[in-house]
Formats: C-alpha cells, structure tokens, sequence
C-alpha cells in the first residue's frame, strides 16, 4: 500500500502507521494519537487493517465504518463495487453491545475516541486465534491481496475528497 501510495498519490497527505502494544490495551496507537504529529482535527479516517487474510475468501467484516460516517462505509461500498474486488462485507462486530466487544478491541478505537471516523478491516477470529498454530502459512494471499487493494483505494478515494468525511452518523461526536 505504501508503494502503491508513493506511485500515485492522493491529493490528501496519508500517514502510515504501524503500532505495538494492541494486545496490552492498544498502547502504540493512544500513544500515537495522544502525540500526533499532526493535528488531530485534520485526520479524516483512520483504516485500521488487522487480521485480512484468513476465514471465507470473499468476506470481511467491516468494524466501525458505518458508526460515525456514512461517507466512509459509502467510500468502502463504492470501492469495493468498481474495483470488482466483490467482498460481501459483514457488520456484526459494529454492534457495540456485541457481547465480544469486538468494536474495542483493535487499534482503530482510539481514533474513534477523537471522533475520527474509522474502521477494522477484519477477517474474523479463528479456531487457532492467538496460538501457535496461528501461522503465516494459513494466510490465503488472494484474500489479503483484494483486502489491501480495498483498504489501498479506499484511501485514494478519501484522500482525493476536498473536505474532511462528515461526522453524519452520530451527532453526539
């Protein structure tokens, strides 16, 4: 995605970002939001990728997308349609009653507190979710590759907006 990023670039600057500590209560991202180099009130989405490429290979659930913003969730739909890339797209995990709490569990929940509009794109959990059987050789590449390219035109397609995504979905933020 960076690559691709650098080759053709959206008219809005992307941050990429990698952070440590998710499983410790998602220490590298609050940190990273709590001292962002830039300010907080620029950053339209965050597009949280963690677990792409496992599970059916044509789904992901969607986590978030639809909570803040309806021009993201619009964005991933839209994307999803005329790039052919054809996920069906599950949002269960958007329930923040879930009883797993999947909602805030991942490093996009930060950005959310900051009303950020932003989503997990995650593949679900797994019989062999944080054990040692969870090993790279069960990742179906075909299904990470349509999930990076989703993630990487959903941020052209946001980047290349004039304004920042609209705060529609709850006027509490």
């Amino acid at each position: 995605i960076g690559q691709a990023l650098l080759a053709e670039r959206p008219e809005r600057s992307v941050i990429l970002a990698w952070f440590t500590g998710e499983e410790q209560g998602m220490n590298g991202s609050h940190y990273f939001i709590n001292n962002c180099p830039v300010p907080v009130e620029k950053i339209t989405a965050c597009l949280n990728m963690d677990m792409l490429g496992r599970n059916h290979p044509d789904s992901l659930f969607l986590i978030g997308s639809d909570l803040l913003s309806s021009e993201l969730d619009a964005s991933i739909i839209k994307v999803n349609r005329t790039a052919g890339i054809n996920i069906g797209f599950d949002y269960r995990y958007s329930n923040l009653s879930h009883p797993q709490r999947v909602y805030f569990r991942s490093d996009h929940y930060p950005f959310l507190r900051f009303g950020i509009p932003s989503v997990w794109f995650f593949c679900g959990f797994t019989n062999d979710y944080h054990s040692y059987r969870d090993v790279t050789e069960r990742i179906d590449y075909r299904k990470y590759l349509k999930g990076t390219k989703l993630v990487y035109l959903t941020a052209m397609d946001i980047g290349n907006t004039k304004n920042l995504l609209k705060l529609d979905v709850n006027p509490a933020v």
